[in-house]
C-alpha cells in the first residue's frame, strides 16, 4: 500500500536511533546502511522521502564514532552534509561531529563544534537526545584525558556559538578557512 514503504523507514530510522543509545553500535550501523540504501534506490525511482536519509546517515556517523572508526565517519558527514543542512537536520549530528573533531586532538575546535550545536539546539528549540548525553560525557572524558582547562573549554564553546552550519561543518572537516574568526 501507499505510504506503507516510507512508514517502515521512518520506523528503521527510529530504531538505529534506539540501537545508538543502547550502545549497540554495530546493529546501529548494520540498519543504518539498509535504511540509506532503501531510501536512495526510492530517491532514484522518483520518489522523496523527507529527511530519512540524512537521518540514517546521522545514525551510521554516530555509530561509527563511537566505535572508533573516524575515518568511515569523515567519510559519511561528508556524504551526508548535503542533505543535513537541505533538511535542516544538521543540529542533531553536531554532537557527533564534536566527538570527531575532538579524535584530531583538536580540543579547541571541538569544544567550538560542542558549543555551537548547544546554541543551535536552544535557537531551535529543539530537547536535546539522549544520546547527546553520552555524546557530551565521552567528549568532556577526551578533555579530561588530554588534560584541557575547564575554563579554555568553556570559552572555546562560547565562541562556538557563533558559528553557523558552514563554519561548523568547515571545522568538522579540518577546513582552515573556518579558523579564521
Amino acid at each position: 500500500m501507499p505510504g506503507e514503504e516510507l512508514s517502515l523507514r521512518l520506523c528503521e530510522n527510529n530504531l538505529c536511533a534506539v540501537l545508538n543509545f543502547l550502545a549497540r553500535y554495530e546493529e546501529a550501523i548494520a540498519l543504518a546502511s539498509v535504511v540509506i540504501e532503501h531510501v536512495h534506490a526510492i530517491i532514484e525511482r522518483g520518489g522523496a522521502f523527507p529527511a530519512i536519509a540524512g537521518n540514517a546517515m546521522q545514525s551510521l556517523a554516530h555509530a561509527q564514532i563511537m566505535l572508533g572508526r573516524y575515518d568511515e565517519a569523515l567519510q559519511t558527514v561528508r556524504d551526508a552534509l548535503p542533505a543535513w543542512r537541505r533538511d535542516g537536520t544538521f543540529l542533531y549530528a553536531c554532537l557527533s561531529l564534536a566527538l570527531l573533531v575532538a579524535n584530531r586532538n583538536d580540543f579547541a575546535d571541538a569544544a567550538r563544534v560542542a558549543g555551537a550545536a548547544d546554541a543551535l539546539m536552544r535557537r531551535s528549540g529543539v530537547c536535546p537526545h539522549p544520546c547527546d548525553w553520552v555524546l557530551n560525557e565521552r567528549l568532556q572524558a577526551r578533555f579530561d584525558e588530554a588534560k584541557i582547562d575547564a575554563a579554555d573549554v568553556a570559552r572555546w564553546r562560547e565562541e562556538g556559538e557563533a558559528l553557523d552550519e558552514a563554519q561548523i561543518a568547515a571545522l568538522c572537516l579540518g577546513e582552515r578557512a573556518a579558523r579564521a574568526q
